[in-house]
């Protein structure tokens, strides 16, 4: 199944850690289990730990966004925190950096199709404009498959997306 968005969530608590605690929740709402074994209805999650974790393929039907067929549609990335009342710190910046770029890299993505929840929903999640943290700065690919012409092409056209943002 083909993505062309990215919707970023954050998990609205702020216990540690929470990879464990969100999917028991998802699947306590009936969430449909993963080709991984899981109920977490992210994609991705940033956890506390400062380590990426996977509930689904990115193929995969997301649990995340139902409004305007999101799940469908969209990558879901949740980043662990509650930021209507917390700050992000600066790590959970630069992974949640890494991790879109990757993502947009990899499937496609145009900057513009990269949304918070509360973009496509009536909700406060994910809290900060996250996009303001990401793409007002310089945007860095230290890694990625394929090869300096793509991060090249990649990095242009980024750099003329961001005025969108700003």
């Amino acid at each position: 199944m083909r993505k062309s968005y990215i919707v970023i969530h954050n998990s609205g608590a702020m216990n540690e850690p929470q990879f464990e605690s969100i999917n028991r929740y998802h699947m306590r709402r009936g969430f449909p289990v993963s080709s991984l074994g899981y109920y977490g209805g992210y994609h991705l999650l940033i956890d506390t730990d400062e380590k990426v974790k996977r509930y689904r393929e990115d193929r995969e039907l997301g649990a995340h966004a139902r409004q305007r067929m999101m799940n469908f549609r969209s990558i879901g990335v949740c980043v662990a925190g509650d930021f209507t009342r917390q700050k992000p710190k600066e790590w959970q910046i630069q992974l949640l950096r890494e991790v879109i770029v990757k993502l947009q890299i990899q499937h496609g993505i145009p900057l513009k199709n990269v949304l918070l929840h509360k973009n496509i929903s009536a909700t406060a999640c994910p809290g900060i404009d996250w996009r303001e943290h990401l793409f007002n700065r310089a945007i860095e690919i230290q890694k990625t498959d394929g090869g300096e012409r793509i991060k090249e092409n990649v990095l242009r056209r980024l750099k003329r997306r961001l005025k969108h943002f700003i």
